[in-house]
């Protein structure tokens, strides 16, 4: 990370920009159920059309520039990392320049090259994640979940049970995943050797007529990759369901103790809706 960090760092002035649109982002996620409590509160439930149409009109611009701001994120986002990566790759052209002949047998050919072309590329992708979802998940929490208490404190029991369950969850899949990441570069590292072989030695494979024997070599490693991506694909394809089906029970928890608290006038049915609005962020 500190590495990453460092050469992320060279883009101060588009970093600077990312996390203006990621906060001006965040503020109109969360100021639109805002807006939505008040125009139920205030605006519904007395009657008032005009305080609605305002809302409304209101609603609208809001999501005009949480539009334009999501556009400015992705812009920013993919011209830091772009950047990054272009760094990365020529530091790591020019640090493969300066080894022996026998830190190239030890590091191995096909891992330098995976390490200058996938790996790269997973490095992209992991910096997309964090510029985007990174700062945007934990920001989206703390202010979802003070906005939530400040619409009511006695809803906020449900949490109790909701966010160690989420976190338990996270770390149970994590656990699982992380041995297949691994196993995954070994892999590739793996079929970069046998596609450089069967590449650089062509001749003396026809002149063999070892083809055969060779494309076996290749279906077995491409096999085994193929299976570490579909086991990382069933786990990250369960991760999704699970968090969804936890947070509908919470929701479906919220909005009946809710109704209860609204019969009883301790709350209003716009608070009930902005709480359930923030806990789903």
């Amino acid at each position: 990370m500190k590495l990453m960090w460092r050469y992320a760092m060279k883009q101060k002035k588009l970093l600077f920009f990312n996390f203006i649109s990621v906060f001006g982002f965040i503020s109109v996620e969360l100021g639109l159920p805002t807006l939505l409590a008040l125009m139920i509160d205030k605006g519904i439930t007395q009657n008032d059309t005009n305080y609605v149409k305002n809302m409304g009109l209101l609603m609208l611009g809001v999501v005009v520039f949480g539009v334009a701001l999501n556009i400015l994120l992705g812009y920013f986002t993919s011209r830091i990392t772009t950047n990054m990566i272009e760094n990365i790759r020529d530091d790591l052209f020019e640090k493969v320049q300066e080894f022996s002949h026998n830190e190239y047998e030890q590091i191995g050919v096909s891992s330098l090259i995976t390490r200058v072309t996938n790996d790269a590329y997973q490095i992209m992708l992991f910096m997309q994640n964090i510029l985007r979802i990174g700062f945007t998940a934990p920001m989206m929490f703390i202010g979802g979940l003070v906005l939530a208490l400040s619409q009511s404190v006695k809803l906020s029991v449900v949490l109790l049970v909701t966010i160690p369950l989420l976190l338990g969850v996270s770390v149970v899949f994590l656990k699982l995943i992380l041995p297949y990441y691994r196993e995954q570069q070994t892999k590739i590292d793996e079929m970069n050797t046998v596609l450089r072989d069967q590449i650089s030695g062509v001749r003396v494979v026809k002149a063999f007529t070892k083809e055969q024997g060779e494309k076996e070599r290749f279906e077995r490693i491409n096999g085994d990759l193929s299976r570490i991506n579909t086991s990382i694909g069933k786990i990250t394809g369960l991760m999704q369901p699970i968090f969804t089906l936890t947070m509908s029970f919470a929701n479906i928890s919220l909005i009946w103790l809710g109704g209860r608290m609204a019969g009883n006038g301790q709350v209003q049915i716009g608070q009930v809706i902005g709480f359930v609005t923030y806990i789903s962020f």
